[in-house]
């Protein structure tokens, strides 16, 4: 059985267990295992710097490579 979860504003660090059921609601008796997951908190990035903090210059019709870093915490 194959399903995908989103978790949209669930707290971070909660657990939480699926139990599947037949398609006309009753339960299924045993499982070789139990689908569960957990809630993690959102990275935390810092010391964010774009172009190592140089001026990024922008001519229209062209692209442009800008280099992202930071910490994550």
């Amino acid at each position: 059985m194959d399903f995908s979860l989103v978790d949209f504003s669930s707290p971070a660090g909660t657990s939480y267990c699926f139990r599947a059921v037949q398609s006309d609601g009753s339960v299924i008796g045993t499982y070789a295992s139990i689908p569960e997951i957990s809630t993690e908190a959102p990275p935390v990035v810092s010391s964010v710097s774009l172009n190592g903090n140089a001026d990024i210059a922008l001519i229209e019709g062209t692209t442009t490579l800008v280099m992202a870093t930071g910490n994550s915490e």
